[in-house]
């Protein structure tokens, strides 16, 4: 029977795969101590090569700082039971923390207010503030290379005075 499911292992779909990740990382829970549940979506990035997106929901808590690590761990022991096969994975785990702010949040939250907390977090520079901020900048350094000259011995070159000349004899 192993030989045949290794045989059919290659054209398996990928959904069987993210249900055999799922059941793998449930496993890798575990063994770690963790409880919660898994959801594992199947993803592509931009060159259509395929990777996993990993949901874990805790209600336990789990320190932003050690997220990373955490990804690292499940990503290493994923690929070395031939679950992963080199494919990416992103891990995304929701605490206890995350969802009890998630709790806390008003229901009626309108577009407006939306729309304010990214612009004051985005202040794009406009237009006008970027052209006078690149003239101040302009006008600043053709000052200070003007004093600078001016310190110097550097004399530039003026145009040499010309003299009123005669008409030439013709020959």
């Amino acid at each position: 029977m192993q030989f045949i499911q290794r045989l059919r292992l290659p054209w398996r779909s990928k959904q069987a795969a993210a249900r055999t990740i799922r059941a793998a990382t449930l496993y890798l829970m575990r063994h770690v101590g963790m409880t919660g549940r898994v959801q594992c979506l199947v993803s592509q990035d931009g060159n259509g090569r395929s990777g996993y997106v990993l949901r874990l929901s805790t209600l336990q808590r789990v320190p932003r700082e050690s997220r990373e690590e955490i990804r690292q761990f499940f990503c290493r022991k994923l690929n070395e039971l031939g679950e992963l096969k080199g494919a990416p994975l992103l891990l995304h785990i929701e605490d206890a923390d995350d969802q009890a702010a998630a709790a806390h949040v008003g229901r009626n939250i309108s577009s407006a207010r939306v729309a304010s907390v990214v612009a004051a977090s985005n202040k794009p520079m406009t237009h006008e503030a970027a052209s006078s901020n690149f003239l101040q900048d302009v006008r600043r350094s053709l000052r200070e290379r003007r004093e600078a000259r001016g310190r110097s011995d550097y004399a530039p070159l003026r145009p040499a005075a010309l003299t009123d000349l005669g008409a030439l004899p013709s020959a």
